[in-house]
């Protein structure tokens, strides 16, 4: 049975391997919101938890990696992203929800395609929103996974 089940897992990676794509999940008005397959990831059947792995809050995306990452910005700043990698979320959502002084602005849910993934959503930031802000990268159900505090000045 473990050759049987060692030539199926073979097989899959060898089907699975190449499936690399990019899309976008989610535009509303202010927030744009694109996500990209990393890695297909075969488990075993073993019980796995959800896991933050990389999180940053930057100024862009460059080649679906966060660019300008910093805890301090400036209010001119227009527009922050705040990048994630998730292991072991296939087929969940997080969200990252972003708070300014500790009000709720915006969730933005982000659908996990794949064991190993990484997601990002952005945030137009206006002049007069300076201060403390957050973001949770929570499960649906709203266990927080990571928090990004960071100042706009």
């Amino acid at each position: 049975m473990k050759k049987f089940s060692a030539l199926i897992i073979a097989i899959l990676i060898t089907i699975l391997t190449p499936n690399f794509s990019l899309a976008e999940e989610a535009v509303t008005e202010t927030e744009t919101v694109k996500t990209e397959v990393v890695e297909t990831v075969i488990e075993s059947g073993d019980e796995t938890t959800i896991e933050v792995l990389d999180a940053n809050i930057a100024t862009g995306i460059k080649d679906f990696a966060p660019v300008g990452s910093a805890e301090e910005f400036s209010s001119d700043i227009h527009k922050l992203y705040c990048h994630t990698k998730i292991e072991n979320g296939a087929n969940m959502t997080i969200l990252h929800k972003w708070y300014h002084d500790d009000k709720l602005m915006v969730a933005i849910p982000l659908a996990v395609k794949s064991n190993l993934y990484r997601t990002w959503s952005s945030k137009t930031i206006r002049p007069e929103w300076t201060g403390d802000w957050k973001v949770e990268v929570t499960t649906e159900d709203g266990t927080v996974l990571n928090t990004l505090d960071f100042v706009v000045n």
